[in-house]
């Protein structure tokens, strides 16, 4: 799972002005470059990024499964739909093309690979 930050060419071309770096500089702090994307300008360009509006991303390989910053189980589908169960409730949703289409309430583990098939299958 690769993490970058989404930015428009607006967003960019204002960061880019403020620092006076470079296009390569901006791809390297922006997706987080192992060699050059973690110096203390490039944390700054990061930062700067996120407020003039850009969003941060995760590149996942299909089906891979990762917790949110508030530890909530997300799984994404090769068919677009998306799972969600929640750490404190324990509520889980399936999203499909921008609608909800499953929840189900207090989920335990043995039911999770149900609802894993129903979202596969939609």
């Amino acid at each position: 799972m690769k993490k970058y930050i989404d930015v428009t060419a607006k967003q960019r071309d204002a960061v880019v002005k403020v620092f006076k770096v470079s296009g390569r500089m901006m791809r390297y702090a922006l997706h987080y470059d192992p060699k050059y994307g973690h110096s203390d300008t490039a944390r700054r360009i990061r930062k700067a990024a996120l407020e003039q509006g850009g969003v941060e991303r995760y590149d996942v390989t299909s089906e891979e499964v990762w917790f949110d910053g508030e530890g909530n189980l997300r799984q994404l589908f090769r068919n677009g739909a998306e799972l969600t169960i929640e750490k404190s409730t324990g509520a889980a949703r399936v999203v499909y093309r921008g609608k909800t289409v499953i929840t189900a309430e207090s989920v335990k583990i043995s039911e999770i690979e149900a609802l894993q098939n129903a979202a596969r299958n939609l």
